[in-house]
């Protein structure tokens, strides 16, 4: 069985003195001995430390500490900021827009993908639908296009949240972005075997 440790089990028991700073979740714990000052820093609700430092002098000490501070507020306010805007987000897209997908390991493979159903300002239906060769490139290569209204016969519709940009996300290893229309390059079934 794993064992576990909070915050108190690191925190030594003769500190000098816990620096705090106003809207910052953080603490810090000053601590000298006769090997001179050291500081323990823990950020959020963390138990193990970010730090454990012993400096020269008590100045850079207070330096560091306070530039350990000034670091975390600026990402959380950095943090703040995405989430607005992610929560602030609609996305602008509406039915019969095509998104496309580009994915692969040691060859590239296209999707395309149908939005059937606007669902509200965050997400959308959309269903897989066909490609069309355009034309075939040397080397293995395939140059397609969208073949709108197409769907897949394996597809059935997906709800799908939108992110940033109007992309969104369909695996772990693809997401899907707008496309515009253009032709694609895609490596052609059975290349390479």
């Amino acid at each position: 069985m794993r064992r576990t440790f909070d915050r108190s089990f690191y925190v030594p028991k003769d500190y000098a003195d816990k620096v705090t700073k106003e809207g910052v979740k953080a603490e810090v714990y000053l601590i000298d001995n006769d090997n001179g000052p050291v500081a323990m820093g823990f950020a959020g609700r963390r138990s193990k430390y970010d730090f454990y430092v012993r400096f020269r002098s008590e100045e850079s000490r207070a330096e560091f500490v306070e530039k350990y501070f000034a670091k975390l507020a600026r990402r959380a306010a950095e943090k703040a900021e995405r989430q607005a805007k992610v929560k602030g987000f609609e996305h602008t897209l509406k039915k019969g827009d095509v998104l496309y997908s580009s994915w692969g390991y040691d060859q590239t493979n296209i999707d395309f993908y149908e939005v059937v159903e606007v669902v509200g300002k965050k997400s959308v239906k959309i269903q897989k639908i066909n490609s069309a060769i355009q034309h075939r490139g040397d080397s293995g290569a395939d140059y397609v296009v969208a073949a709108s209204g197409r769907f897949s016969e394996d597809s059935e519709p997906m709800l799908k949240r939108v992110r940033e940009g109007n992309s969104i996300t369909l695996t772990s290893y693809s997401s899907a972005h707008p496309w515009d229309g253009r032709e694609l390059y895609e490596t052609s079934p059975g290349w390479g075997h």
